[in-house]
């Protein structure tokens, strides 16, 4: 799991490795923020990797449906499951969706209280 890659892609802040380890060495709020940080960026990893194997797994369904579909004569054609193909899967992609996006959310507010921390020296530990 990257941070520095999370926060960029969707925040559009970099927060590096160093940067959190060194509010970690400071202690206090500081050290709580980048723990919180840290957490958000893989739930939200885990999130995405959930949703690619499931999004792998629907793409499987459907791939078998149009195979299906599209056999010519003397084509073996696959049977279907005639309870739905993507019906067990379906509301849990939808749900990870939901569940990717707060989580998304959850990282910017955590990347936003970031960006108000003081640091030393004043100066920003994002890069």
């Amino acid at each position: 799991m990257d941070v520095e890659r999370l926060t960029v892609k969707y925040t559009g802040v970099r927060i590096n490795h160093s940067a959190l380890a060194a509010h970690h060495r400071r202690g206090g709020i500081a050290a709580a923020v980048a723990d919180a940080l840290i957490r958000a960026a893989h739930t939200v990893d885990g999130a995405e990797q959930e949703l690619t194997r499931l999004a792998a797994a629907i793409d499987h369904s459907t791939a078998s449906v149009t195979r299906t579909v599209t056999a010519g004569p003397g084509e073996r054609a696959h049977s279907l499951n005639t309870l739905g193909e993507l019906q067990a899967r379906g509301s849990r992609f939808d749900a990870l969706i939901a569940v990717r996006a707060a989580c998304i959310d959850h990282l910017k507010e955590l990347v936003r209280l970031w960006q108000h921390l003081p640091t030393d020296g004043d100066t920003p530990t994002t890069t």
